[in-house]
C-alpha cells in the first residue's frame, strides 16, 4: 500500500515539474517570435553559416527558421542559447 502512495506522490511532483518546464518553453517560444531574426543573429555575433556549424544543423534549415518559413522548437531553443560573441566578417578576395 505504501508503494502505491509513494509512486503517486512522485508522479505528481514530476508532472508538476514537466508542466512548469513546458510553460517556460512556451514563454521562450513567444519571446523568440518577437525577437529572433537574421538581424538578431548578426547582433549575437553569428552569420547563418557559423551558427549552423556551431549547432550542427544545415545552413538552409537555420535560415528558414530565422525567416519564419519553418518552425523548429529545438533549433529555436538552441539559437536562443548561443553565447554572444564579436561578429567577424571576411573580406572577399579576388575581384
Amino acid at each position: 500500500m505504501t508503494h502505491k502512495i509513494t509512486f503517486t506522490i512522485i508522479w505528481f511532483v514530476n508532472a508538476q515539474g514537466i508542466c512548469a518546464q513546458q510553460e517556460s518553453i512556451k514563454q521562450a517560444m513567444k519571446k523568440q517570435a518577437e525577437t529572433i531574426s537574421l538581424e538578431w543573429l548578426y547582433n549575437r555575433g553569428y552569420t547563418v553559416a557559423s551558427a549552423a556549424r556551431k549547432l550542427r544543423r544545415s545552413t538552409p534549415h537555420v535560415c528558414r527558421v530565422l525567416k519564419g518559413q519553418r518552425e523548429s522548437k529545438s533549433l529555436t531553443l538552441a539559437l536562443l542559447s548561443l553565447p554572444k560573441r564579436k561578429l567577424i566578417l571576411r573580406e572577399r578576395v579576388g575581384k
